[in-house]
């Protein structure tokens, strides 16, 4: 699984991770920059809040 949390996705080789996972992509970001990008879930707002959020529901 790849976890993409707080980008722009605009600065290469970096931006290009998610095309090279083989696994389950997750984005999480304050803005929906992933429009150009097939993530299996996008999750957006403050990536501190989705991550205790998303913690709390798998604790």
């Amino acid at each position: 699984m790849l976890l993409v949390i707080g980008t722009s996705l605009e600065v290469s080789p970096v931006n290009q991770l998610p095309f090279q996972a083989k696994g389950r992509t997750v984005f999480i970001n304050k803005e929906d920059c992933s429009q150009h990008y097939s993530f299996d879930l996008t999750l957006l707002g403050n990536a501190r809040e989705v991550l205790e959020k998303l913690s709390d529901r798998l604790t």
